[in-house]
């Protein structure tokens, strides 16, 4: 389970900027001592105007940050530092509004050091905008005072309270600092304001301002006042911006650093411990895959805080480097990540289909992951790289069209030398990467783990936890668990298994509908659980092991669906999973307890299974106990007598063969039970009703084998053969019950 501090909510990565030279990993600091040392050092009083140029997130406010405590730390007596954010206000009005009253409130705060003096000219000069207060502007009639915004800049007394306050700035052997952030966040006519407000209205003398904004969206923004390009704009910059400071580009080698030790923090603080391999899988395929996306530092912030989010509720769960770079995808190839979620047939079992190996089919695949790649990453190879690593069927498909490159060699020689668990590409976990959590139908390996260890302690309530899980609508996802588990069970673990799930009552699984995680099409849950007995008992590897598992699987195994079912399998020449001599001994015991069962229900309710039954009690069943059975239900319904006569028919022959049915019952028994008007033989213009066809070829071999003689050659024949299905391709039958 997560440990206790996962939900901390102060484990996420704020994304605001930092403030100490301590917290600089991307080396921003050394920018801002630059920027300070060129303020103090320099000896021209005239208004000076920096821009600090950057895309968002590639850390302008950070060297704001550091600006401000150089300052207050070094140079607090001779430089006041104030920060103005135009970005809180919504609109010019509020924003020139604002301005200036944090400019009076700054300066006769205490800024300088003769308070009435400074005050005196807040009350001159600025309340030609804003009309103090002792404690915060009040309202003012913002059209009044733009309209009269031009007039006020031309008088002569503001021009010379201008003047003495810059005479007594140098008198007082301060500079003042405004820093303007976010720019590239105002609206056009916003961005104006502020750069008009810079260049003509608070051009003071011994004033610095320091600019943040990306200079392209600026440029583009004011563009069309200029002639209507971004060019146009970039030249409107440069009359405005003295010494722009284009940030430099952070290194692929710095994110990758910084991302990296984000995300060794967070698997820590989980945690999860991931080996040298697993760790060098994830970096490998981060740097060639997600690092081209990674370009500023909010974006390696938004990565890191989507796993500090989404890893405790699936940990333990899925392969942690998988989801590691499927949430990679989802920040940064979010249409692929959808189009994945959204259709995981496209991704998934690509080579299960018997289409798999067809040319054809493989290339039409290949086209639609092409174009769905190329279409939903701009044909981007690093994207591609990432199907490879997460997708190995899909990496596989693209190996024999294309040259093998150095990541798909990589890829390959890993999977073949360790077994990786829990991916993304098998089905059984598929949707608990995209869904954060285990779903109602599904079980969680912690819950499978278990169960295995309550079989192998040979705990005996370990059949009611799996009882459990086919009631709780799971049935399909134990099949599927223990199936892709099988290579990593003892023969131990698998006989319990085998024989418990052998013993389940085929009414449980008969009257549930799967429920299924998967996405391709599933059989029913007896056909399910019949194949999965199937495989356990072949995990089993010494004949005489095997053979008493048999054993006690008929012994105690429900008769339908199990049972008889894999009987037929077991003794098949494709798995000859024990002797001859065995073989007879099994087929004598599943005979007894065909004919107990149907002591008490008719054997002609379970038609489905009619063929292998009687195959069955043909070749191990006593002649005795059959002809009791049989006659008794043919007495009992004369219509039974064509519905084990249709048994008989093959399609090897196109026709019926009945020499075996004397191991049944006695044929004139069969011969009384048909109604006396099919008796007459039919004449050549009569016309058969394929309901009468099996009486038809019974009557016909009745006669022709109607003598004692040849009735006892033909049970002589009947003893002496070999075990011999009744049809021709008992593969047909297998499953009718299903």
């Amino acid at each position: 389970m997560p440990s206790n501090n996962l939900d901390r909510q102060d484990s996420y990565i704020i994304d605001e900027p930092v403030n100490t030279k301590d917290e600089d990993r991307l080396e921003r600091y050394p920018i801002a001592a630059r920027i300070v040392k060129t303020i103090v050092s320099r000896k021209d009083p005239s208004s000076f105007v920096l821009g600090i140029y950057g895309a968002w997130g590639e850390g302008k406010s950070t060297v704001l940050n550091f600006v401000d405590n150089i300052f207050d730390k070094e140079y607090k007596n001779s430089v006041c530092c104030i920060k103005f954010n135009p970005w809180y206000f919504r609109d010019e009005d509020q924003l020139l509004t604002n301005f200036f009253g944090l400019l009076a409130s700054e300066l006769d705060g205490g800024v300088i050091l003769n308070r009435e003096r400074i005050g005196k000219w807040s009350k001159d000069y600025l309340a030609k905008f804003i009309p103090p207060t002792t404690v915060k502007l009040v309202k003012v009639d913002l059209g009044k005072m733009f309209s009269s915004w031009g007039g006020s800049l031309s008088e002569v007394s503001l021009d010379e309270r201008k003047k003495n306050l810059e005479k007594f700035l140098e008198e007082e052997k301060k500079k003042i600092v405004i820093m303007i952030d976010d720019v590239d966040r105002l609206d056009k006519n916003e961005i104006q304001t502020v750069l008009k407000l810079v260049k003509l209205l608070a051009n003071f003398k011994h004033t610095t301002y320091i600019l943040a904004f990306d200079d392209e969206m600026v440029a583009a923004a004011i563009g069309g006042n200029y002639g209507g390009s971004k060019d146009s704009g970039k030249g409107f910059l440069e009359k405005i911006v003295q010494v722009p400071i284009p940030l430099p580009k952070l290194s692929c080698d710095a994110l990758e650093s910084f991302c990296y030790k984000e995300v060794k923090q967070v698997l820590e603080s989980f945690d999860i411990n991931l080996t040298e391999d697993e760790w060098l899988r994830f970096t490998e395929n981060f740097e060639s895959s997600l690092s081209i996306r990674v370009q500023t530092i909010r974006m390696v912030k938004r990565y890191i805080n989507a796993l500090i989010f989404a890893l405790p509720l699936i940990k333990d769960e899925v392969n942690t480097v998988d989801f590691l770079l499927l949430e990679g995808m989802r920040i940064f190839y979010p249409q692929l990540y959808s189009d994945i979620s959204n259709k995981p047939s496209e991704y998934l079992n690509l080579n299960s289909s018997e289409l798999g190996n067809d040319p054809q089919y493989r290339k039409a695949k290949l086209d639609s992951l092409t174009e769905n790649w190329s279409k939903l990453t701009n044909g981007e190879i690093s994207a591609r790289n990432l199907l490879f690593c997460l997708f190995p069927e899909i990496r596989n498909m693209f190996i024999s069209t294309e040259p093998i490159g150095s990541i798909i060699v990589r890829e390959s020689v890993r999977e073949q030398k360790l077994v990786i668990k829990q991916r993304v590409c098998n089905e059984e976990y598929f949707l608990r990467f995209f869904e954060y959590k285990i779903l109602d139908n599904d079980i969680s390996d912690l819950e499978i783990d278990e169960l295995f260890k309550q079989v192998a302690a040979s705990k005996s309530n370990y059949s009611h936890v799996i009882t459990n899980f086919i009631n709780q609508d799971k049935a399909d996802a134990f099949v599927l668990k223990i199936t892709n588990r099988l290579k990593d069970l003892s023969p131990t673990i698998a006989q319990e298994l085998a024989l418990t799930m052998s013993k389940l009552d085929s009414h449980l699984l008969s009257g549930k509908q799967p429920k299924s995680i998967r996405f391709q099409f599933v059989h029913s849950l007896p056909r399910q659980f019949q194949d999965l007995v199937y495989k356990l008992v072949g995990k089993v590897p010494e004949l005489k092991q095997r053979f008493i598992l048999l054993e006690k699987i008929i012994n105690e195994g429900e008769l339908f669906p199990f049972v008889v079912n894999f009987f037929e399998y077991a003794i098949s020449d494709e798995h000859q999973w024990i002797s001859s001599e065995q073989e007879e001994v099994l087929g004598k015991i599943i005979a007894k307890k065909i004919i107990h069962h149907f002591e008490e229900v008719s054997i002609f309710e379970h038609n489905e299974n009619l063929r292998t039954l009687i195959t069955i009690l043909i070749q191990y069943g006593v002649k005795e106990e059959n002809h009791k059975l049989f006659t008794a239900e043919i007495n009992r319904n004369n219509g039974n007598a064509r519905t084990l006569l249709s048994c008989f028919y093959t399609l090897r022959n196109r026709g019926y063969d009945f020499s075996k049915l004397i191991q049944l019952l006695d044929i004139e028994v069969v011969y009384n039970a048909i109604p006396e008007n099919l008796k007459e033989p039919l004449s050549n213009t009569d016309i058969m009703e394929d309901q009468n066809l099996s009486y038809n070829s019974f009557l016909k071999w009745y006669r022709q084998n109607h003598s004692d003689q040849n009735l006892t050659i033909a049970a002589t024949k009947v003893s002496e053969a070999s075990f011999s299905k009744v049809w021709d391709n008992p593969e047909d039958a297998k499953y009718d019950d299903l």
